[in-house]
């Protein structure tokens, strides 16, 4: 028998599981995990299942949650955010819908070059070479892939405004995802209001896989 999977294991599986269309029946829809490395805490809703990672007793957890309206709304109510901010002296970031690809993305061929200039800053990013960043040859975007949440492979994508409405971020996300030979699943945590960059995602391939919000100190 092996060593016990570690919390960010099993979020990591809980994450592809979903991504992949695999809901297994469960007669508890929470799932209490510790403290998940790069974030304090972290609130995450799937399509069958909600997540919270944190490290305090699960007892305590589960009493939180249910005092703050339970399970089924974790990130859509700000009750359980709150909380863990407060309980935990830190910051709760803004709930982000999160969507996930296990195809190839579906675009228009785009020449990208990988830029060495840049590199986002989010849960689980702690050193810069390990983001690929990639621009297309007329700069008008940058996209960026690399581990997020639990060791997942993550992206985010940038246009220009002036540039936006043409492609540019289904080309350069398709485009990264190419070179990279990415494989597994990629997840896409994107802000409620960024509509265009929904629509982008969308239109490559990506669905809709739930909602996620985390907590960070600094």
């Amino acid at each position: 028998m092996g060593p016990a999977p570690t919390d960010a294991a099993r979020l990591r599986g809980l994450l592809d599981a979903a991504a992949r269309g695999e809901q297994t029946a469960r007669e508890e829809p929470l799932e209490v995990l510790g403290r998940v490395e790069g974030v304090e805490a972290a609130l995450v809703s799937l399509p069958h299942l909600r997540v919270v990672s944190a490290p305090l007793p699960e007892a305590e957890v589960r009493a939180g949650v249910a005092n703050r309206g339970g399970p089924r709304l974790l990130v859509e109510r700000p009750g359980v955010a709150c909380w863990l901010a407060e309980r935990l002296a830190a910051q709760a970031g803004a709930a982000t819908a999160l969507l996930a690809c296990t195809t190839r993305p579906e675009a228009p061929d785009l020449a990208v070059h990988r830029r060495e200039d840049r590199a986002p800053r989010g849960p689980g990013v702690d050193r810069r070479e390990r983001v690929a960043t990639f621009s297309d040859t007329a700069e008008r975007g940058v996209v960026a892939v690399g581990p997020g949440l639990a060791g997942r492979r993550e992206v985010t994508v940038h246009v220009d405004p002036a540039h936006r409405g043409r492609g540019v971020a289904r080309g350069l996300v398709a485009a990264a995802l190419r070179v990279l030979g990415v494989r597994e699943p990629v997840y896409a945590p994107v802000p409620i209001g960024d509509a265009a960059a929904l629509r982008a995602l969308l239109a490559i391939g990506f669905r809709p896989l739930g909602a996620e919000q985390v907590l960070t100190r600094g």
